[in-house]
């Protein structure tokens, strides 16, 4: 007769306290991260040390639940009983806790899925208005004429770093024009904010403000040696190279300012 070994790239374990099943054949009543438990299996199984695996439900005849945690294997020892039948025990320990009812992945055959993070940061950006016309930078990144402004540095107030950008890249001092009829607030109220998706996992939350100018020369090139461009109504709506949700703000912006 030869000898069966069983690999398995999970751990299976019946509910807590199904009958006629001893205590480590079931899971616990309640999982705890980092915590550590024993776990009994008939048969001469092997699992895989270097990793994470799911640990799954079962009711038995390959009969599995979706992952309700995933786990690392501490110790697995091979024993006979004096029945003659060999048996599987010793430890495992919780990484992660799943809801079960999630349709999320969490692994892929033996592969636990990477959760990618996503980034999202703040940027201010500003339609700054003079004489009819509004005043757009180029960005080599996308191909396109957009608003002054990049990222709100830490500790920053977005209207602040608004005026700031303006600033930096286009030499004028400017002033922000308060967009809500507030008798109560604090702060300059913008024209909008959008959620810009750069990548899956890459997100730019953009508050965009009005702004006419107080002073200064435009420089002849952005601080980041991009053009600068004065564009009418008329350009804008022409225009190829500048996103649609721009020339909307940008033909809000002139309004505003012209309606003052």
């Amino acid at each position: 007769m030869g000898i069966q070994i069983e690999f398995n790239p999970d751990l299976a374990l019946r509910e807590n306290k199904t009958p006629e099943r001893a205590e480590e054949e079931c899971l616990p009543e309640k999982l705890n991260v980092g915590e550590v438990y024993d776990f009994l299996k008939q048969g001469q199984r092997n699992y895989f040390f270097d990793g994470e695996i799911p640990l799954l439900i079962t009711k038995g005849n390959q009969e599995l639940s979706r992952p309700i945690a995933s786990i690392t294997i501490l110790e697995a020892t091979h024993f006979k009983r004096k029945d003659g039948k060999i048996w599987t025990k010793r430890k495992y320990q919780i990484k992660e806790i799943y809801d079960i009812n999630n349709k999320e992945i969490h692994f892929e055959g033996m592969n636990k899925v990477k959760e990618e993070k996503i980034v999202k940061e703040f940027l201010s950006t500003v339609y700054v208005v003079h004489e009819g016309k509004v005043l757009l930078t180029w960005n080599k990144k996308v191909g396109k004429w957009i608003p002054l402004g990049r990222h709100i540095e830490p500790n920053e107030l977005p209207c602040d770093s608004a005026i700031r950008e303006a600033k930096e890249e286009s030499g004028f001092d400017i002033e922000l024009i308060d967009l809500r009829d507030l008798k109560i607030k604090n702060l300059t109220q913008n024209l909008d904010i959008q959620l810009d998706i750069i990548k899956p996992n890459h997100h730019h939350i953009n508050i965009s403000y009005i702004g006419r100018i107080i002073v200064g020369k435009m420089m002849e090139m952005s601080d980041e040696g991009t053009g600068l461009k004065w564009f009418s109504p008329s350009e804008i709506i022409e225009s190829k190279e500048i996103f649609e949700n721009s020339k909307e703000k940008a033909l809000k912006a002139i309004e505003i300012v012209e309606g003052i």
